[in-house]
């Protein structure tokens, strides 16, 4: 294989090496800017042996050839080959221009790497985005230039679902950031895994000097994303006020920027405060303009976070086919783009819809694939929510000692991560599940406390279904009523059909509990919540 140099004429030789620096394969308008002969062609080579066509292009017969060519050349020879490999695949081939310019010694390489792997990313192809990124890392050696690749890395891995990994190259963003905007960039990218982990004070802090940094250098943008990840921290909490009016300030710093995505970003956060209020008609029109606009733009990552919550809304007007629908198209979207806490939201819509119509096989796939989601991503609070729905699957089928002790594991995580989002709807269910007396009652009594001080939309629907569902076990009739009532004056802005169902359904079981345990039907059959 080596005989090549002995027989072969001078350009064909030097073609021969100048296509080892293209690689196993390439195309022949490449090897002729390399060799600056625009009529070459390779005849002499592919009936050498030495090359053989492949479709528009050729390929080394094996890759010894290859690599005996490659090893021929000098070094100086060899960089400036790479050089001009690199100035042919500029603004051709992002990936192949960064590699070239590596292999040619360029110090421009890291920033072309930065270039090539957000390139990647927006085609949600994260894992080669990853492999860019860090090559770019392990080059760069200006502060300016690990800033912008490690913030990268940090979005990457937060897009891969390593958040804890995230958080890692976002601190070292940080720590490389000179200008007072980096470090507002870092620091938003730090709060924005945080959240992803449940660590909403820790994001606060974080979010609050971030600020104080763009104020001081007045970006629009950075202001937009601060107040919509604030508002996204106040959503889990609970916290309805504070969640609407950042949203309500991050769109209008995204209209001042003119940017579309965080306009799209915030209305969808709208929507959320709008779902936290129980205005689910409401919330639904929200996110349902949020999805359009993100489609119309090509915002696939903010179509797909939104679109369950659409179908999340439908549950409460029952329109359950429509929101499986929605899921099925939601989750196809999440497998295209690699939206790891889209998916979670889907599997969590499939859930309840599996839950609110009392099919416990739907509900039992969905929550299986939310604790692989959850440990995945980091997050204790989908963790919990996962196990209340497998608690759910155990109850429907009878096991409910099994599916009690199942939610006070879930309660044990949950209120490690706060109890706003879930817990009273969890405590709910755990009255509705128990047997114990004692523990019914301490269940509601802390399930009314959180509602009290506020809470998440759902939580409200699901709590007091599950409360009258308790009350009626215990032949508590009052409580079934005034439950029934806390449905009914908790939707009295707006309607809807669950509470309709369930305000008419608490209290005509109770007449047919109460007719059931009259002393002259004693030992006949109750009816069934």
């Amino acid at each position: 294989m080596s005989c090549w140099r002995a027989w072969l004429s001078p350009p064909d030789r030097q073609a021969l090496q100048a296509a080892s620096v293209l690689g196993q394969r390439f195309q022949l308008p490449e090897l002729r800017a390399l060799i600056g002969d625009d009529r070459y062609v390779c005849d002499e080579l592919v009936t050498g042996f030495l090359l053989q066509p492949e479709g528009s292009g050729f390929l080394f017969v094996h890759a010894l050839i290859r690599h005996g060519a490659y090893a021929s050349l000098l070094q100086a020879r060899r960089r400036g080959l790479h050089a001009k490999a690199a100035g042919w695949f500029a603004g051709r081939d992002a990936t192949l221009h960064a590699e070239h310019l590596d292999q040619a010694g360029d110090p421009r390489a890291p920033g072309a790497y930065l270039f090539a792997a957000e390139e990647q990313a927006r085609a949600y192809r994260y894992e080669r985005a990853r492999r860019l990124v860090e090559r770019g890392l392990a080059l760069a050696s200006t502060r300016a230039d690990r800033f912008a690749l490690a913030r990268s890395h940090g979005e990457i891995l937060r897009e891969l679902g390593a958040t804890a990994k995230a958080l890692t190259a976002y601190q070292q963003a940080l720590d490389a950031a000179d200008l007072e905007a980096d470090k507002c960039r870092a620091r938003t990218g730090l709060a924005g895994c945080l959240r992803m982990l449940d660590r909403y004070d820790e994001a606060f802090r974080l979010l609050d000097d971030a600020e104080a940094g763009t104020t001081v250098a007045g970006l629009e943008l950075e202001l937009a994303r601060i107040h919509h990840l604030r508002g996204n921290l106040h959503f889990p909490l609970g916290q309805i006020d504070f969640c609407q009016a950042e949203h309500a300030r991050a769109l209008e710093h995204a209209q001042r920027a003119g940017s579309v995505e965080l306009e799209a970003r915030a209305l969808g956060g709208i929507g959320d405060a709008d779902y936290m209020r129980g205005h689910m008609r409401k919330a639904r029109d929200r996110f349902s303009r949020c999805v359009e606009l993100a489609r119309d733009e090509g915002l696939g990552r903010i179509e797909v976070a939104n679109l369950p919550m659409v179908g999340h809304c439908l549950i409460y007007t029952c329109e359950f086919e429509r929101a499986l629908e929605v899921a099925g198209q939601a989750l196809q979207l999440a497998s295209r783009v690699g939206h790891l806490r889209a998916e979670i939201i889907v599997h969590n819509l499939l859930a309840d819809v599996g839950q609110s119509r009392s099919e416990p096989d739907r509900c039992e796939a969905s929550a299986h694939r939310l604790i692989e989601l959850a440990g995945q991503i980091g997050s204790k609070r989908f963790e919990a929510h996962a196990l209340q729905h497998q608690a759910e699957v155990l109850r429907l089928r009878g096991q409910r000692a099994e599916a009690e002790n199942m939610l006070e594991e879930s309660l044990v995580i949950a209120r490690e991560s706060g109890l706003q989002f879930v817990g009273p709807w969890m405590l709910a269910q755990l009255a509705a599940t128990t047997r114990d007396p004692a523990r019914r009652a301490r269940a509601l009594t802390e399930c009314e406390a959180l509602l009290a001080q506020g809470s998440v939309g759902h939580n409200y629907f699901w709590s007091y279904r599950y409360a009258m569902q308790a009350a009626l076990e215990a032949r508590a009739w009052d409580e079934t009523e005034r439950y029934a009532q806390a449905l009914e004056d908790y939707t009295r802005a707006e309607p809807l059909e669950w509470s309709d169902l369930w305000t008419a359904w608490g209290p005509r079981h109770r007449r047919a509990w109460t007719a059931a345990y009259r002393p002259e039907v004693q030992g006949r059959a109750a009816p069934r919540p």
